[in-house]
């Protein structure tokens, strides 16, 4: 698998604080290696001790090199996509630590997939997230009513007051955010932005054949390699719930033979075949 480099530097920056980052936002890098062939360098998080670095050429096409036991400094200006973490560590606890992230995200890939494939359940989605998240997610409808939401983490961080018994947002809450002149051009958005008004929030909205359904938020954090971290979980969320919701075309959960129903009337509907012991079953 690969990670946005964003996803790599928020992690290694939770245990190591001094790291420094320079590199594009966009790219992605697979599990680390040590310095490898030129092609394969291309591919992963390369890891580079103080007593190479020197010597170490690095490519524009590199995604992300990680820089051991070198200040930042004597890296400046240099034109590739790295991590610097200048405070006494070693290369093997830094490779170690990069290997435990991409294991973590591993497996919430697989929980993710087991969401929309198995469990066909949102709550089921967000609720992956706290394999490594302390802050909360809720997911919206056009209607303010809450979906789902990581409801220990929302309890934890005092969020859960903005859920009524209704599961609706407070209805003060309601008319203050239609009363915004701005907020309703925010359904077209479909980069992740961030938005004040009842509370300071990252937001990315989710689509159907185009049409805005929902939005997912999460608190703005007060740092900014935070907030890219948080940018590229929502963004792999939005996917996930965007699948899952066209596939069977509600917010409602339902059972796996209703998906399967849905899926055999589509094939007849396009000419298609289907066994009659199926679609009787």
């Amino acid at each position: 698998m690969v990670l946005k480099n964003d996803m790599i530097f928020y992690r290694l920056s939770q245990h190591f604080p001094a790291a420094a980052a320079h590199f594009s936002h966009e790219l992605s890098a697979g599990r680390p290696i040590f310095p490898d062939t030129e092609e394969k360098n291309s591919q992963h998080v390369v890891v580079i001790g103080p007593d190479s670095w020197k010597h170490f050429v690095a490519h524009h096409s590199d995604p992300l090199i990680v820089y051991v036991g070198i200040s930042e400094r004597l890296l400046f200006g240099r034109p590739e996509n790295y991590i610097a973490l200048p405070e006494p560590c070693t290369v093997d606890e830094v490779f170690n630590d990069l290997t435990e992230t991409f294991d973590l995200f591993e497996k919430w890939q697989a929980e993710l997939e087991d969401a929309v494939e198995e469990y066909f359940s949102y709550n089921a989605i967000l609720d992956s997230c706290e394999l490594f998240m302390h802050e909360p997610i809720a997911l919206v409808d056009t209607q303010f009513r809450y979906i789902s939401y990581t409801r220990r983490l929302a309890s934890q961080a005092g969020y859960d007051k903005y859920v009524q018994n209704s599961i609706y947002l407070p209805l003060e809450e309601i008319n203050y955010l239609n009363s915004l002149p701005d907020f309703k051009a925010l359904e077209k958005r479909t980069d992740v932005f961030q938005y004040v008004a009842v509370e300071n929030l990252l937001h990315k909205n989710i689509f159907h054949d185009g049409k805005y359904i929902a939005r997912l938020s999460i608190p703005y954090a007060p740092d900014e390699s935070t907030n890219y971290f948080y940018r590229c979980i929502l963004e792999i969320l939005a996917s996930c719930i965007e699948r899952l919701y066209d596939r069977f075309g509600t917010f409602t959960r339902l059972k796996k033979e209703d998906s399967l129903f849905k899926e055999y009337m589509i094939q007849l509907l396009s000419g298609k075949s289907v066994q009659d012991g199926e679609l009787s079953r």
